[in-house]
């Protein structure tokens, strides 16, 4: 990969940084080329990212983690993830093939346990408090083909009409919107107007499921982690914190 970078206080305006998995120099590089060249492995990419990433905002530093997780995963051949992984395989080869063999395993216990837990908060914590005993909630849970586990919290409040939902879900995304299902459409129209666009819009890659909202980017904003099974306390809150502001959102639109 060759990027190029404008450069300050070097008498260069511009310069070639040719980034390979281990630094190596280029072999085609043009000798006669009065652009300088800087060779740099993504191990030392990463380095710098590190140490930035905390003033990034939230997609910056989702991109910043995804980035750095997958070049210490599997583009450094020297990392300290896979000394570690060497170290536990060859101290205790029959027990690290038991953890590999039972990765999905511990992978869907970690998801179950996360969305039972927001069901809790969403039945007893104090930021739901002044919806206490008025949140109804189903849930389901499905394994697809490619072994993802799929989690889908529905919820809402008794007093809302029949068919307006909030989903928190976990397939790929984990994300939340609220919604309206195409059954229930033409019922909670004359109610929910205000939340409701003309034309109706449908929430992507959900072709029963409209939006019940006046924010026009959920398609994008919904999304609380591109890569769902990576779900930490952090995105719990984010999501938690989406579903407040959704359920204001309708009250208000119901008043």
């Amino acid at each position: 990969m060759i990027a190029t970078t404008s450069l300050t206080n070097t008498g260069y305006d511009k310069a070639l940084i040719f980034l390979t998995p281990n630094g190596r120099k280029p072999e085609t590089i043009d000798l006669n080329s009065e652009i300088p060249v800087y060779c740099m492995s993504y191990e030392q990419l990463i380095k710098p990212l590190k140490m930035v990433k905390n003033q990034a905002n939230e997609p910056g530093l989702h991109f910043i983690n995804q980035f750095i997780s997958h070049v210490e995963g599997y583009m450094s051949g020297s990392n300290e993830i896979r000394k570690l992984c060497w170290q536990l395989f060859n101290k205790h080869e029959d027990a690290y093939s038991q953890m590999v063999n039972s990765y999905s395993y511990c992978l869907d216990r970690k998801v179950r346990s996360i969305f039972c837990d927001m069901r809790n908060k969403l039945e007893y914590d104090p930021m739901f408090s002044q919806w206490s005993g008025s949140i109804l909630i189903e849930e389901s849970y499905k394994e697809d083909n490619k072994r993802v586990l799929e989690c889908d919290l529905d919820l809402r409040l008794k007093h809302w009409p029949e068919g307006v939902w909030i989903k928190i879900y976990k397939h790929n995304w984990f994300g939340v919107f609220p919604y309206v299902a195409e059954s229930d459409l033409s019922s909670v129209e004359p109610h929910c107007n205000k939340l409701l666009t003309d034309p109706k819009e449908k929430v992507k890659a959900w072709d029963d499921k409209y939006y019940i909202s006046n924010n026009r980017n959920l398609d994008i904003e919904r999304m609380v982690l591109r890569a769902g099974n990576e779900i930490s306390k952090e995105h719990i809150n984010i999501a938690l914190n989406k579903v407040v502001d959704h359920i204001v959102e309708i009250n208000a639109a119901l008043k």
